[in-house]
Formats: structure tokens, C-alpha cells, sequence
């Protein structure tokens, strides 16, 4: 650890207490007055005729005053204690005492603490999170201003900027209400969740209220009006994530984590700043220096914990609705979409396959379910079941529960019992088991997660395990685990509606007298204000005083924990169960949630403004460290699948074909995340930074490092509007395939930086672009990924623009299915290098082996915007030459002439070329054969297409058989003749060895193509 850093500062920083751009609500519920306003102590300045921010709150916390005095201890600790400034606006009273700490947390990360001196809970125990970090030259320094009344802190960089400004004052801490407001050293600020945003950037030209508290509530993503007219909604959802990024004005970055799992708010103020609020725990604060944006969320997911390594057939296309009629109605959609082509990897099955919605059990209508997964299976294609956590009380699952006992959720005396519901149940009748109201006909309880005597966990397991003996299910999509509740505390829930449900009671949860401190506290959070009057809560939950950890914890304080829990233990019985990796999707999340599995958006509406929102979904999960992210039909609504409509049919077909051709890049990506932290699906700005507008864009996204992507967000579109990042040494090339006509985006062309109108038709991919300096790993498309990974590789070589014309790329492999025991050595990685000179072109794949894993072999490699013919006479292979048949090629058949027409429009001089094969299992002494048996298409884009056009058309038809047809069979080891219809060439290459790579793997398994050069 090293010294504490602290400054004292005397002055003391005042603010104009009228300040509009920084004012504190004091009257969140609806309907502030004068007369309440100030019975609270706070300050009433109704703003007229629209002059402030709109949503400028006109009752208001007297800031300047608030807080609390210091006095050090010692390094890095002082005593708080309370000043004569305002207290607590909703009563209870200050804590009259606290404790200030920070603390280094390895070399990279700061831990900010205020605490009482009583034991409070604190999130972080419960999580056992890494809490790892990563280097970094960033240091931040704690300047705690003790000498001013009150007392304040920031946080800064060496270099002075501060980061985090406490300063504006107003802190209260009482026993269920926390607050701490935050000075922002720039308006760009991202993260925050889980919420739908209107944009990925928060905007801080108004104040803005967001909740964080789970709950059952679907994404509403409407936007209408702008300005003081502007209405978004801006309630809580499903799951938890208080962690943001802010961009400094300088281009540097920095994250914060609040630890807490409380009901949490955070209002965003013009100044830039934001009011944090928590009712219960501490304010337990790390801070993440960067200083890039992708270094932050890579020391966040160290601290958290990485994502989980998907399997590779869990990034197919998947097929998901609520409301299938029976196992036929599922059979005939998923045959009508695999009638298409489709390439199609995972068939869902909501709780419709299920006995009157009763976990671990199948309906009448489902009949022969299990033999049919099998099918799936034998198409090469997986299934994925849902799971709620209600269960039923009075079937032989919660029976095995009892006699093993496992833990669920309880009241906390056995006179909060409402036994005129409990008595129902012979299996519960003399427990304190609290029941509520779910899908099931009767009434279910919640298993209890966080049980530490992990009989849960091993029920869990064994249903899991039983109920696989039944279904070869591959995944676990876990539903209602906020947990979701139905009709607590109404009179006339939606169900007594409903011909398909029962009258059940619900559950009723106290919200007066001397239990109802936890469901009714003094400050409601905008879980509450924001859901209207009457709201509570427990709306769509369960009461927050229930008791859960068997006992030892109140639902109050862990009710945001519960999805996070539930994936933790499902994930450990999915693998007990299945044997293989497999993949769990939750709908509620907190953080460290992406250890376990990945997460969908939730049940929304299939609008323009869905899909928009989605893509700015995504992107906030991969910054909360969840990279696996997707998105649903409910139960009343038409088919939609692709097969529905012929032309969404065709579209999804050509869109999928792309995806599954690039799922080796997409994997790698993958494989990154769990290593290092890295995102999957990023913004902009992660990668161009240095071009500010970047910091605006929510409507692209960056697949990786590389890949470009430009969503059609918009009906009817025919074209979409997109920006090309201008940094200087980075260019984009075209990788969709538009209409010939429409030449200046076609498919290895260059496209133009800045604003970009992309042609956008359902007849081809969406745009999609590619970066200069990349290379990309590629296979055939197929029918579904189990195919495809049978298929061999080919690269996309994009030259970079720096003078040796360098690119890079990586390939990271295994099996794709077992289990990652240890993610640091469970894969085979090839590293691709390329350059170019003026008289050679180098690329050099180096491969560090793992025993038992298999890379396929490199088929072809295809080069944009190469310069020259190739010369056939001039390639060699680890320094020895290679014989390739140069004669002309001889006319090209219908099929070879349609490819060429395709690519002959924007070609020059394209050839096919030569040598290389990606055998990493080869026999030692027999690398070269191995590697020979391979083909290699250099394909340049060229701005001068019309010219000699009709010399290159026939070198254009092999290019394109070539990319399609079969390795050549060798004769012999080299030098060896390759038959020339596959291979043709028209530039010199050179091979030679490339050095070794250790990587973690004893001398001994490196055997074999651990470095090969082709020039």
C-alpha cells in the first residue's frame, strides 16, 4: 500500500443557496407547497415562466449549511460529527457520529467510507467479490477538507483535476436515509441503471430523477416532446447497477461503484453533478482511475469480477416468445423458421411448457418434450428452459425442499403468520415461511439464495439435475427474480381478472403501526414517488421485512440481491446438471451478476423504440460488465418470428449469415471479456476518443475494436444516417454488400470519415464497417454454429495506414462447450500479424497450444486495398518455395461468372494466392504440410475499377471460386504443385518462423505450428 496522500484546506466554498443548476429536492413526493416545503425546514423559490432547468426543483435543501464537522484520527480516518445545519427532512435525526475513511484497494483503486459506529450491513460481505485490480500509471489522491464547516472531500488526479467534489454539501446520514451530493467534473456522464435511458450520455441540461431498486417492471421506452415538454419514463426496472463512467474535459476517464443494495435514487443536477440517496447500509465508494474508458471498465470488472465465458453456440440466433399453445404449436415455428435457412441455434421454451406453470415439471400439452430436445440436438441446435424462483407449495418439488431443508423467504415472528393462508398448506402450516401469489394455481414461496448452510443451493442443484434426466435442457433463462410478486397489498390484484388464474389472496405486507418501519420508511425513493400514489415499496414484490440468509438478513437491505443470487447458484447447478458450460440469462442483475451469466432488457414492446433503446441497453450492460446481453414475445401477441413474413424471413437470413461468418471474431471477443475486462459491444468513444462527437453517438456501436455498425433504427428507412469516426491513421472499409449501383459502399471499399448516409435496404446486411489495421477471423457460414465451427478459417486482412501498412488480430479457441475450470489456460490463442513493404507482404501467425484443443485449419485469407498484382514465383513457406501453377485460368463458369460480376465492379487486378494453413495439431516434422494445405484470396479494393477492368475480370471469377471452393489435396511435402483453379497469385511472399509464445503453457505443449510466417 502506499502513504496516504491528504491536503487541509481553510477556505471554505460557498454557493449562491438559490443556485439553480445545483439544487437539492426536498419534497419528492408529488404536490410541493410552501407550507409543507418549509415545515420541512427547506426552502421554497417557485421558478415562473420556465427560467430555470426544466424539473428545477422549487422546494430545497439549505446545502451550504449541511454536514458534519471532521476531526483526524489518524492517516486516512477522522470522526464526523454533526453540524447545527439542517438534518434528515423526513425525520429520525443525523447520526450524531461518524466515521471518515479511505483506503487504497490494491495499486489502482480508492475506497471512500462514511459509517456509523454500530454495524450496519454492508453489501460487499455478502457478494465475495475478486476485488482484484489492475495496474495502472493513474494515481488518485484524497484532499479532505476538515478544517471547513462542513466538512468535505474530493477526490483527484495527480495532476489536481478533481473527479469527485463533495463540496456543494448537503450530507445526511440517519439511520434510513443517506445522502451525498457530487460535483462532476464534466457533463459527460454514462451508466446508472437499471433504467431506460433516452440516451447512452445523461443529459444535464435538466434534473432528472432515477430509482435503482428492483423490481417486475418492463421497459417503457417512449420519448415525446423536448425541453420543458420533454416526457421519458424514468422508473426502476429489473435490475440494480449503481456504477458510472464520466469523461473528463481532457479525454480521460473514470468510474465509480456505490456498494449498496438498498432502495437507491440518483438525481442528476445542471451543475454538473448528482444528489446520491440510500435508505440503509453505507456509503461504500470505490473509485476507478482509467485513464481510458475501456481501462476503467477493465479495472471495475478486476474489482467485481470478470464475465462468464458463453458457450459458443449461445451466440447463434435464438428464438424466444411467451405463448406457445403446446410442444406442436413450438415445433411448427421452429420448422418454419429452419425452412428458410436460417442459420438458427437456440429454441426457448417460456413457462408455457410447463404443469400449470409449476417449475420442474411438464404440461399435458408437452408431451414427448424431452424427445424433441433431442432432435434439437441432433440438428446440431440447443434448447434453453425458463425457471421463476416461486414455487409452488404443495407438490413433491417443495416437499424434496422441506425434507432437505432448504431455506426460503420468512416472516420474521410467527405471529406475523397470516394463517388463513398458510393453513392451506399442510407442508407449511407451522412454518414462518412467507407465501405470496406468482403464475402457479396456488400459492409459492421464495428460495432463500443466500442461505450460508447451502441446503438451498444443493435442492436447487438436484431439481436441476433431476429434472434434466427429463430434458437435455442446455440453458437456464431465470424469470420473476426481482423477486416478482403478484397483487401484494391490493384489494382487486389483475389476476381476479383473469379465467386462467385463481382468486388467490396475496400477500399483504404492513404499511402502518410498529412493523411497518421497513415497507413504509420515512423516505420512499423514487421506487416509490415515481409509481403514483398509494405506491409502496413492495409493489410487484414481496414485504420488505421478511427475513432471508436463513434469518440473518432483511429482504430491506437485500431485496436487489436476489436475481443476483439466484444466478450465482444456478449457474453452479446448471454445470452440476448438464456437465458442460451452458449459460444462464437473469433478469435481475446487480453488480459482479456477469460472473454468473448475462442478462436480457426485459418484455418489451417490439417498437421502433425498443430496438433504439436496446442498443443503448447494450452497451450500458457491457460499461456494468455483463457483455452477454439480448432481449422478447408475450403471450397474447401475433407470431413474429423471421418466418412470419418472406421478406423478414430473407433479411434475417442475410443478416445471420454475416453474424455466424464472423462468430470466430465475435468469440474472441468474448474470450477477452472474461480475461481482461474488455467490453464486447462498446460506444464510439471507446476507440476514437480523440474525435469528440463520439461522445454524442448512441445509435452505432463498435463490435469490438474493429467492426463498425450502424443499426437501422428507424421505419421505413431506406437509408440511415451514421458517422465515421476522423482520426488520423484510422480508415474504414465497407463489409455489406449493398446493390452494384450504389458503388461508394460496396463491399471493400473505402468509405469516407464523417457524416455518412448508408444505403439500407432488408435485401442485404445492415452497414457494417470495418477498421483499418484489422484482422478479422472468419468461417463459412451454416445452419447453426455446430456446423459452422466444422467449416475451416479464413481472415480479413485490412492493411492499417501507417507506413509498414501493419494489422493485427487474435483468435481465441476451445472446444465451445466444456467447462472453463481455469479461463487463463482452457483455450489455444493465435496471434495474426501483418505488414507490407514495397517489396514483400508478411503475416505471421504465432500459436500458443493447449493439450486437448484443436484449431481449425486457415482455408484462405482475403487482403482490402493491396496494391499490386502478385508475382506466382516468389512465395515461400519457413524459407522454402512454394510451386504454384500460374497458368491462365479458364473461362469462368455461370457461377464464377456471377461471383465476378458481384466483385468485379470495384476490383482491380484481384488475385488468388497461395499457401497457408492454421494446423496447430500437426505432427512435429510435418508442419509445412500441414500448413500448405490451404488457400489464399488477396482481394484489393481499388478506387480506379474502371480501369482494365476486363484484364482482371478472369483473375476476378477465380478470386471468387477460390473463396468458395475446397483446400487443394497435396501430392507430397513441399515444394509441392496446388491446383490452380483454387490457387492463383500475382505477388511475392515470403515465410519464415515467427517467434514463440509462452503464454502460460509448459515447453513441452508447445509442439507443433507455434509460429508460422507467410510473406
Amino acid at each position: 500500500m502506499r502513504n496516504f496522500i491528504f491536503l487541509l484546506v481553510v477556505s471554505i466554498v460557498t454557493a449562491d443557496k438559490s443556485d439553480v443548476k445545483f439544487r437539492i429536492d426536498c419534497w419528492p413526493e408529488p404536490g410541493p407547497n410552501k407550507a409543507n416545503c418549509e415545515s420541512r425546514g427547506c426552502t421554497n423559490d417557485h421558478l415562473s415562466n420556465n427560467t430555470g432547468p426544466p424539473n428545477t426543483p422549487s422546494c430545497f435543501m439549505p446545502r451550504e449549511q449541511m454536514g458534519y464537522s471532521a476531526t483526524r484520527v489518524r492517516d486516512g480516518e477522522w470522526k464526523l460529527t454533526k453540524n447545527k445545519g439542517l438534518a434528515n427532512p423526513w425525520g429520525g435525526g443525523d447520526l450524531p457520529s461518524l466515521k471518515f475513511s479511505y483506503n487504497d484497494v490494491g495499486d489502482s483503486v480508492i475506497n471512500v467510507r462514511i459509517e456509523d459506529n454500530l454495524k450496519r450491513l454492508e453489501t460487499g460481505d455478502l457478494l465475495n467479490l475478486p476485488r482484484a485490480t489492475q495496474s495502472t500509471i493513474e494515481r488518485l489522491i484524497v484532499d479532505v477538507r476538515d478544517t471547513s464547516d462542513p466538512f468535505s472531500f474530493q477526490v483527484k488526479r495527480e495532476d489536481g483535476q478533481s473527479i469527485f467534489d463533495t463540496s456543494p454539501g448537503g450530507l445526511i446520514f440517519s439511520d434510513k436515509f443517506i445522502q451525498l451530493a457530487v460535483q462532476l467534473p464534466s457533463s459527460r456522464m454514462f451508466g446508472w441503471g437499471e433504467n431506460v435511458h433516452p440516451h447512452l450520455k445523461h443529459d444535464f441540461t435538466r434534473y432528472t430523477k432515477w430509482g435503482m431498486f428492483a423490481r417486475d417492471e418492463g421497459p417503457d421506452s417512449h420519448v415525446e416532446g423536448s425541453g420543458y415538454t420533454l416526457k421519458f419514463n424514468t422508473k426502476n426496472l429489473y435490475g440494480v447497477h449503481p456504477f458510472y463512467m464520466v469523461i473528463e474535459n481532457d479525454g480521460a476517464a473514470h468510474g465509480v461503484l456505490y456498494l449498496n443494495s438498498n432502495s437507491q435514487d440518483v438525481i442528476t443536477v445542471p451543475a454538473p453533478g448528482y444528489v446520491y440517496r440510500t435508505i440503509g447500509g453505507i456509503l461504500d465508494i470505490y473509485l476507478f482511475p482509467g485513464p481510458s474508458p475501456a481501462e476503467v471498465i477493465q479495472q471495475y470488472t478486476a474489482f467485481v469480477g470478470r464475465s462468464f465465458l458463453p458457450p459458443y453456440w449461445a451466440l447463434g440466433f435464438q428464438l424466444c416468445r411467451y405463448g406457445y399453445k403446446s410442444l406442436d404449436d413450438m415445433k411448427s415455428r421452429v420448422d418454419a423458421v429452419r425452412g428458410y435457412k436460417i442459420p438458427f441455434d437456440v429454441a426457448y421454451s417460456d413457462i408455457d411448457y410447463m404443469d400449470r406453470s409449476k417449475d420442474f415439471t411438464i404440461g399435458a400439452n408437452w408431451a414427448g418434450f424431452g424427445d424433441y430436445v433431442k432432435q434439437l440436438h441432433d440438428w446440431g441446435m440447443h434448447n434453453i428452459l425458463i425457471f421463476d424462483p416461486s414455487i409452488e407449495v404443495d407438490y413433491d418439488t417443495f416437499q424434496r425442499a422441506i425434507d432437505k431443508n432448504a431455506s426460503f423467504l420468512e416472516w420474521e415472528r410467527p405471529d406475523e403468520v397470516p394463517h388463513d393462508i398458510q393453513d392451506l398448506y399442510p407442508l407449511v402450516k407451522n412454518t414462518k415461511i412467507l407465501l405470496s401469489v406468482v403464475w402457479p394455481d396456488k400459492h409459492v414461496a421464495f428460495p432463500d439464495f443466500l442461505d450460508p448452510q447451502k441446503e438451498t443451493s444443493e435442492w436447487w442443484t438436484d431439481e436441476f439435475r433431476r429434472f434434466h434426466d427429463q430434458i437435455a435442457f442446455d440453458g437456464a433463462w431465470i424469470d420473476m427474480n426481482e423477486p416478482a410478486a403478484f397483487g401484494t397489498n391490493e384489494l382487486n390484484p389483475f389476476y381476479f381478472d383473469n379465467d386462467n388464474h385463481p382468486n388467490l389472496k396475496p400477500l399483504s405486507c404492513p404499511l402502518t403501526g410498529p412493523d411497518s418501519e421497513w415497507d413504509a420508511p420515512p423516505y420512499k425513493t423514487q421506487a416509490v414517488y415515481n409509481f403514483g400514489k398509494g405506491a409502496y415499496l413492495a409493489v410487484k414484490t414481496v414485504c420488505m421485512r421478511a427475513m432471508c440468509g436463513r434469518g440473518s438478513v432483511r429482504q430491506y437491505d437485500v431485496h436487489s440481491l436476489y436475481g443476483w443470487s439466484e444466478s450465482r447458484v444456478t449457474a453452479d447447478a446448471m454445470r452440476a446438471a448438464t456437465g458442460k458450460r451452458g449459460v444462464v440469462i437473469s433478469r435481475s442483475t446487480f453488480p459482479s451478476s456477469g460472473r454468473f451469466g448475462g442478462h436480457w432488457l426485459g418484455d418489451n414492446t417490439a417498437t421502433w423504440d425498443d430496438l433504439r433503446s436496446a442498443v443503448i441497453g447494450v452497451m450500458e450492460f457491457n460499461l456494468f460488465g455483463i457483455p452477454y446481453v439480448g432481449n422478447h414475445n408475450t403471450d397474447d401477441g401475433m407470431d413474429q418470428d423471421p418466418a412470419v413474413w418472406e421478406s423478414v424471413a430473407v433479411a434475417t437470413r442475410n443478416a445471420n449469415q454475416f453474424r455466424y461468418e464472423y462468430l470466430p471474431y465475435l468469440y474472441s471477443l468474448h474470450y477477452r471479456a472474461s480475461l481482461y475486462g474488455d467490453t464486447v459491444i462498446r460506444p464510439l468513444f471507446f476507440d476514437f476518443g480523440s474525435d469528440m462527437k463520439t461522445l454524442e453517438i448512441d445509435e452505432q456501436f463498435m463490435w469490438g475494436p474493429s467492426i463498425l455498425v450502424t443499426p437501422v433504427l428507424k421505419e421505413n428507412a431506406s437509408t440511415m444516417q451514421g458517422y465515421i469516426p476522423q482520426v488520423p491513421g484510422v480508415s474504414f472499409y465497407s463489409l455489406y454488400s449493398p446493390d452494384a449501383s450504389l458503388s461508394d459502399f460496396s463491399y471493400g471499399k473505402k468509405v469516407a470519415s464523417g457524416i455518412a448516409n448508408f444505403p439500407a435496404l432488408t435485401t442485404y446486411n445492415e452497414p457494417t464497417l470495418v477498421r483499418s489495421g484489422s484482422i478479422i477471423p472468419r468461417q463459412a457460414s451454416a445452419v447453426t454454429t455446430v456446423a459452422a465451427r466444422k467449416g475451416n478459417l479464413n481472415l480479413l486482412i485490412v492493411p492499417g495506414e501507417d507506413t509498414d501498412r501493419s494489422a493485427t488480430g487474435e483468435l481465441y479457441w476451445d472446444d465451445g462447450d466444456s467447462i472453463v475450470e481455469d479461463i487463463h489456460t482452457s483455450f489455444t490463442k493465435t496471434s495474426f500479424n501483418f505488414s507490407m513493404t514495397s517489396t514483400a507482404s508478411t503475416l505471421t501467425m504465432t500459436v500458443a497450444p493447449v493439450e486437448g484443443v484443436t484449431n481449425p485449419s486457415l482455408e484462405f485469407f482475403e487482403i482490402f486495398s493491396y496494391p499490386t498484382a502478385v508475382d506466382f514465383k516468389k512465395f515461400t513457406m519457413n524459407g522454402e518455395t512454394l510451386s504454384i501453377d500460374s497458368q491462365a485460368a479458364p473461362a469462368p463458369t455461370p457461377a464464377e461468372q456471377a461471383a465476378m460480376d458481384r466483385w468485379a465492379a470495384d476490383t482491380l487486378g484481384v488475385a488468388a494466392a497461395a499457401a497457408v494453413a492454421a494446423a496447430a495439431s500437426a505432427a512435429p516434422g510435418h508442419e509445412t504440410d500441414a500448413y500448405a494445405r490451404a488457400a489464399v484470396v488477396l482481394r484489393a479494393a481499388s478506387d480506379a475499377a474502371s480501369r482494365a477492368l476486363q484484364s482482371g475480370r478472369a483473375a476476378a471469377a477465380a478470386a471468387a471460386a477460390a473463396a468458395v471452393a475446397p483446400a487443394a489435396h497435396l501430392a507430397g511435402p513441399p515444394p509441392c504443385s496446388i491446383d490452380r483453379d483454387v490457387l492463383l497469385g500475382k505477388r511475392r511472399m515470403d515465410v519464415r518462423e515467427g517467434p514463440k509464445e509462452e503464454h502460460g503453457i509448459a515447453k513441452e505443449d508447445q509442439e507443433g505450428n507455434d509460429g508460422e510466417t507467410v510473406s
